[in-house]
């Protein structure tokens, strides 16, 4: 009954919010609206989904208003099929509500909050739609950002996607974020920031309280920019000091005429925060912690790039890190060079992955080399991207070798309508050459109107960092049709 009354007192604040601006001249209103639905050719799955989601904003003079509605029909999950309806798989929702004031120098929003704080060690609430984690923040943020400072505070409920290391919605976050520009070059800034799990043990009674604490430098001058940050996490209610974490790193571009050259460190230990950012450092922007279970890493990173002209550019980059006792290790080499011509450009890349894990017993090393020409100047844009990949791997005594060629081309007919098409395919030694698993797929994106895009996939596609009509992305492997309709306005 409670619930049902403040769903009404919301609705009915709308409703007056609404009504008692329409009539204002300096009335703005954004908005937007994604239609996708789904077919998944899979013997496990319900084949049809469909999704909708409704956005909009509405701005007048210091307040904005915005809202985001969802309906799946059922929602399609990427990582796990649904072969049989249930009404539970039927939903729809407000997902979105926030409402802010702006009066410089101050800001405040209540509602959904995405928030970071410094590069991301204590802090970095946001929607990741490509892992479908959804890490904002439901709450309260305030900002006051005079001349030289920059002062944050919040205070928020964590959201239940994020859940391994989350145990109810309950769990809450409370921080202060300061920035200040000591000189021309030169901001400092710190937090302090406490995420309150609720306790499993106390029969959720009460909370386990870890405080991060932070600070950070940043240093931009005409021959060096230089960014470091330390946070470190303490537990409250007498927890041992052996279970207190750290993370730190630090990044620099020094600039000698043609050559950029940059370098970083980053060290991890005892550092689990569902709501960080931890840089990877490396041009992979692999984690160890995503190879295996472990809480500690340390790593290195340097970097080479050389633009002698307009014509010409290149990038020679290598990385390493480690745990503690280095029995999982990862190394990540990165060279590239592209050459710009009056109607057409030339890339060329190459890059290597070595992971090893004695703890599992594995060792893997991808190499892929990529060319990729650009026609611009042709009557019908045209971009041909090759790459052949090379993978070891092994697990105790088991080996294997693959191979994996890969072609995508892509075709702008003109400013509405481009279309993509990618074919992979993975072989184990040439003795199985066409044995084994392809994946062929094509894209067609067009305007229907100014306002309304849309984009239809047909195929299969093996998964990864897709990038196809300029949109990179992370995709699942998939087999079937998806179909999408965006509108703004």
């Amino acid at each position: 009954m409670i619930t049902t009354i403040r769903k009404a007192i919301v609705f009915l604040s709308l409703v007056i919010f609404v009504g008692s601006i329409s009539a204002q001249s300096n009335l703005i209103i954004h908005g937007e609206n994604q239609a996708k639905y789904i077919y998944r050719a899979a013997e496990d799955s319900l084949k049809n989904y469909f999704t909708d989601e409704f956005r909009f904003s509405v701005n007048m003079n210091e307040f904005t208003f915005g809202m985001a509605f969802l309906a799946y029909l059922p929602k399609y999950d990427q990582y796990q099929s649904i072969d049989e309806l249930n009404p539970s798989d039927v939903s729809w929702a407000w997902d979105e509500r926030y409402v802010q004031w702006k009066s410089d120098p101050f800001m405040v929003q209540a509602g959904t909050l995405e928030e970071v704080f410094g590069n991301g060690l204590s802090l970095r609430a946001w929607n990741d739609r490509d892992l479908e984690r959804d890490k904002r923040l439901d709450g309260i943020l305030m900002r006051y950002n005079p001349d030289k400072l920059t002062v944050k505070a919040l205070y928020g409920a964590v959201r239940n996607t994020i859940a391994e290391e989350q145990l109810l919605k309950k769990d809450l976050v409370i921080g202060i974020d300061t920035d200040y520009q000591l000189f021309d070059a030169l901001k400092i800034g710190g937090n302090i920031l406490q995420l309150k799990n609720q306790n499993p043990i106390d029969n959720y009674a009460s909370f386990i309280h870890k405080n991060y604490y932070g600070v950070r430098t940043a240093l931009n001058q005409e021959k060096i920019d230089l960014t470091s940050e330390y946070t470190e996490v303490r537990y409250e209610h007498n927890v041992s000091k052996a279970y207190r974490g750290h993370a730190f790193f630090v990044s620099s571009n020094v600039f000698f005429g043609q050559f950029t050259l940059s370098s970083g460190y980053k060290k991890y230990h005892l550092f689990r925060n569902p709501l960080s950012d931890l840089p990877s450092l490396n041009h992979y922007d692999q984690l160890l912690a995503n190879e295996a279970s472990i809480n500690d890493e340390e790593g290195l990173m340097g970097e080479v790039k050389y633009i002698p002209n307009l014509e010409n550019e290149m990038t020679l980059h290598y990385s390493e890190s480690w745990n503690e006792d280095f029995k999982v290790r990862f190394a990540n080499f990165f060279a590239d060079y592209k050459l710009s011509m009056e109607s057409m450009s030339i890339l060329s890349e190459y890059e290597q992955i070595e992971t090893k894990n004695d703890i599992a017993g594995t060792w893997v090393k991808e190499s892929h080399p990529t060319v990729t020409f650009d026609f611009y100047q042709l009557t019908y844009p045209l971009t041909i991207k090759t790459k052949w990949k090379f993978v070891n791997k092994s697990h105790e005594e088991e080996n294997h070798y693959l191979q994996e060629p890969y072609l995508q081309c892509d075709i702008k007919y003109n400013d509405k309508l481009s279309v993509s098409v990618i074919g992979e395919y993975e072989f184990e030694g040439w003795d199985n050459f066409g044995k084994n698993s392809m994946w062929l797929g094509g894209e067609i994106k067009t305007s229907i109107s100014t306002h309304t895009e849309v984009k239809l996939f047909a195929g299969k596609e093996k998964g990864g960092k897709v990038c196809r009509n300029g949109v990179c992305k992370y995709q699942s492997p998939f087999d079937g049709l998806r179909l999408e309709l965006t509108t703004s306005f």
